[in-house]
């Protein structure tokens, strides 16, 4: 789920990528985490190819995969020194935003943000948000997640997560 693609015709800070519902979100990703951004710093990738922006978590609460009291979560682009790297639809965060991530290990051992920002969400007053500025989505008309409650948020994660019992 790393790669992008760019086409012509489309606007040129744009990330064409599928759309992923929550549900798809939940059942991809190999780990789902509730918590509180505390720093981020700057570095460059093996092969010094690509800028990365990692980004300090204090884990909460781990819906899926093993739960950790801190991790970090990497995503590409980033400024260091002179260089600036930009790539569109990648996630952003600040210290102290409380966020959910729908995770994946990257080709280069990092855990990254699934389909962009699509797996990016941030939370606050029991409401959910996501930025999703600089994704083109194929095909469109999904329903988005953005304002639905935490309550609600957990609930459909859990359905996903959850196996489902058979009746008889």
């Amino acid at each position: 789920m790393a790669a992008f693609f760019v086409l012509a015709g489309l606007p040129a800070e744009a990330t064409l990528v599928p759309r992923l519902t929550l549900e798809d979100l939940s059942r991809q990703a190999d780990r789902i985490v509730q918590g509180r951004i505390t720093a981020s710093r700057v570095g460059w990738g093996p092969e010094h190819r690509l800028l990365w922006t990692h980004y300090e978590l204090n884990v909460d609460n781990s819906l899926k995969g093993l739960g950790e009291g801190r991790m970090t979560v990497s995503v590409p682009g980033g400024k260091l020194g002179s260089e600036v790297m930009t790539i569109a639809g990648t996630p952003h965060f600040l210290p102290g935003e409380r966020v959910m991530l729908f995770l994946y290990r990257t080709p280069v051992g990092y855990w990254g943000v699934l389909g962009f920002s699509q797996g990016s969400f941030k939370f606050a007053g029991g409401r959910v948000d996501r930025d999703l500025t600089g994704l083109e989505f194929v095909p469109k008309g999904v329903a988005d997640a953005s304002g639905m409650s935490l309550e609600e948020f957990n609930r459909r994660v859990r359905a996903v997560l959850e196996p489902r019992k058979v009746t008889k």
